[in-house]
C-alpha cells in the first residue's frame, strides 16, 4: 500500500513539473516574440533616423552652395 502512495506522488509530481515547464515555455515564447518586435522597431528607426541624416545633408550642401 506504501509503495503505491509513493508511485502516485511521483506521478503528480510530474504532472506539476511538465506543467511548470509548459508555462515556463510559453513564457519564454511570448517574452522572445516581445523582443523581436522591439527589435524590429529599433532597426526600423534607426533606418529613418538615417534617411533624416542624409536629407539633411544634402540640405545643407544645397544651402552651401547657394
Amino acid at each position: 500500500m506504501l509503495k503505491l502512495k509513493e508511485e502516485f506522488d511521483y506521478q503528480t509530481l510530474s504532472k506539476k513539473l511538465q506543467m511548470d515547464v509548459d508555462r515556463l515555455t510559453s513564457d519564454n515564447e511570448r517574452l522572445r516574440k516581445g523582443m523581436l518586435v522591439v527589435e524590429y522597431e529599433m532597426q526600423r528607426k534607426v533606418a529613418e533616423a538615417h534617411l533624416c541624416a542624409k536629407e539633411a545633408e544634402k540640405q545643407l550642401q544645397a544651402l552651401k552652395e547657394v
